[in-house]
């Protein structure tokens, strides 16, 4: 699997949701392709088909209606097994063991040295974070992760998935409580990387989508607007709207964080 991915006229409707009154269900005709090794963003709001669509094409759901081919091949047709072999996902709350930090690393390919452990750890920004506990990657981390912080379980799963050597990485909201600065060197570090994989990036804060190939707009299961980031920075739509939306709270944010800085210097 080269990670070329054709989606075409993609409808789906969940089983007794209000939406198959109408006709209208989760996906209503959409259709895109996606190029291997491209960085592909979908952005829309709640209920607009970004979680179905992940789920379509993990095979968790089969679609009756349209088409996805990985590579010319009908995904309906392909061993569920196979699928899941060629995917590496990372969600919003990745699901980590209680064993050593090494351990959950190579549960996606457990014969991988420890060089191309650390080597998918500094992809994930994590690397230096683990050297500094005291056991280092032999640290042994609670069900679930919960000794990490929020930001530091979503690192180790990214670096579970970039491991694995997918061609095809899903990042579904996965670096929500990953600082930005943090977040724009991971993703510059997933680009760069030899043998790229095809990578979907489903984000609810828009600087993550600002470094992908390309950018489709979802809302009720359609497509309304695709482009770059800067292409849909500039036209009138709903991504216009939430990135000015953003802007400006975060504007307003760094000039409050800014006042009390000054606040506390001048109390000094």
């Amino acid at each position: 699997f080269s990670g070329r991915i054709a989606v075409r006229d993609l409808r789906f409707a969940h089983a007794g949701t209000p939406g198959n009154a109408d006709g209208r269900g989760a996906l209503n005709g959409l259709t895109f392709d996606v190029q291997p090794g491209e960085t592909l963003a979908i952005l829309g709001p709640s209920g607009s088909g970004k979680s179905t669509l992940m789920h379509l094409l993990l095979r968790l759901y089969d679609y009756t209606e349209g088409s996805i081919r990985f590579d010319g091949l009908e995904l309906s047709t392909l061993p569920r097994k196979w699928v899941r072999a060629q995917i590496g996902v990372v969600m919003q709350e990745p699901f980590l063991f209680s064993k050593s930090l090494r351990d959950n690393l190579r549960l996606g390919r457990g014969d991988a040295p420890d060089h191309e452990i650390e080597a998918a750890a500094r992809t994930a920004c994590i690397h230096d974070t683990i050297l500094s506990f005291e056991h280092g990657y032999a640290t042994v981390i609670g069900e679930r992760g919960i000794t990490l912080s929020g930001g530091q379980r979503q690192r180790v799963a990214i670096a579970r998935a970039v491991l694995k050597r997918p061609p095809l990485l899903i990042l579904d909201d996965a670096m929500s409580a990953i600082d930005a600065e943090t977040e724009t060197l991971i993703l510059d570090a997933l680009r760069e990387r030899r043998g790229r994989a095809t990578t979907l990036v489903i984000a609810h804060r828009l600087s993550t989508l600002i470094h992908a190939d390309r950018v489709i707009v979802l809302d009720h299961g359609r497509i309304i607007q695709t482009g770059t980031h800067a292409e849909l920075s500039t036209q009138p739509g709903l991504y216009r709207r939430l990135w000015q939306i953003q802007s400006n709270v975060e504007t307003e944010l760094q000039a409050e964080l800014g006042d009390k800085v000054k606040g506390v210097s001048d109390k000094g």
